[in-house]
């Protein structure tokens, strides 16, 4: 996949890279991010992507599912309080003095 990556020189005739099922499973579950805009409209297939520059450390928004720099993401959150995109408040993000999964607890 890497080389598949390095052979596309001209930003022009740019493909994104798709591959088959089998190398999909072997990829590590952390590597790959899931776009599912299901709750959106129903027909929409799900989306896959990989980063392929993963000294850059990036993140995507659950609701709205674009991607941003993880750092600049965080610095957002916490400045605005919700997703500079969307303006979604995550779930376990937006409370105050909760920890881990007691978010969930009603």
């Amino acid at each position: 996949m890497l080389e598949w990556v390095d052979n596309q020189v001209s930003p022009d005739r740019y493909k994104p890279v798709e591959v088959d099922e089998e190398i999909m499973r072997n990829m590590h579950y952390e590597e790959v991010y899931i776009i599912d805009m299901s709750h959106f409209s129903k027909p929409v297939p799900r989306r896959y992507f990989k980063n392929m520059s993963p000294e850059v450390a990036i993140t995507k928004c659950e609701h709205c599912n674009r991607f941003f720099i993880q750092d600049e993401y965080e610095f957002s959150y916490m400045d605005l309080g919700h997703c500079p995109f969307c303006k979604h408040i995550e779930k376990d993000k937006g409370a105050k003095a909760v920890y881990g999964s007691l978010a969930d607890m009603q």
